[in-house]
């Protein structure tokens, strides 16, 4: 693991280095830093400790601004990824999903 840029926290760092082992492509990890950013921005705080009614709202200000589909999935798929290398609780994953009922949850990982 490369040592941590300064200015980058620990939890990004984190994110960086787990997509680097999952040889993600360089665009798609600047995608899916680019969605955490935005909805940092959007919570005006750490994106962490999100709830499950931020997500949603999150989701619905994409599509109000008038985000096309292919951008929206692109976001959403940015933070999925995020919320798994922190391991939050599956109702996150159930919300960006859509899903209401827990085993209509599936979520595939690349290890």
């Amino acid at each position: 693991m490369d040592t941590p840029t300064s200015g980058i926290s620990p939890l990004r760092q984190r994110m960086i280095d787990d997509m680097r082992m999952r040889q993600f492509s360089p665009k798609t990890q600047s995608a899916f830093i680019r969605a955490v950013r935005h909805f940092t921005k959007y919570l005006g705080r750490a994106p962490d400790g999100a709830s499950v009614e931020e997500l949603r709202n999150y989701q619905l200000h994409l599509v109000d601004a008038g985000t096309s589909p292919i951008l929206l999935n692109a976001a959403i798929s940015g933070l999925k990824f995020f919320f798994d290398i922190k391991k939050v609780d599956i109702r996150l994953f159930q919300a960006l999903l859509g899903h209401r009922r827990l085993d209509a949850t599936v979520i595939y990982t690349v290890r």
